[in-house]
């Protein structure tokens, strides 16, 4: 059976290895025909940056895993508006494939999902 699924990024792209843990989870429920919503909040948003070096040179960049979603028809991608906002950052610095949420859509995605998960 199909569950709606949303994930919860919250934490920064390197330093530990929350990111990553949650990538690899996404793209393993994508697998599995489940419907999966991501949500960058918080220092999350930082995985949303275009610009991002990894601190270890072996490390993929973040930014790059999650540009591939798609490939993995995972296409419901947000970020807190409030987040970006709060550290400085614009729209236009955020990969493309993340749209702006603000409380009311975060909410309404909280409601929707059958799983919610924090990483």
């Amino acid at each position: 059976m199909k569950k709606n699924i949303l994930v919860i990024m919250r934490s920064a792209p390197y330093g530990t290895s929350s990111a990553r843990d949650a990538i690899d989870f996404i793209l393993t429920a994508s697998a599995y025909d489940q419907e999966i919503r991501v949500l960058f909040i918080e220092d999350g948003i930082f995985q949303l940056l275009s610009q991002q070096k990894p601190t270890q040179d072996k490390q993929k960049r973040i930014a790059s895993l999650i540009s591939a979603f798609e490939m993995y028809d995972i296409e419901h991608v947000y970020f807190d508006r409030v987040s970006a906002n709060e550290r400085n950052l614009e729209e236009q610095q955020l990969l493309d494939c993340a749209k702006p949420a603000d409380q009311k859509d975060i909410a309404e995605l909280i409601n929707l999902a059958d799983t919610v998960l924090s990483f």
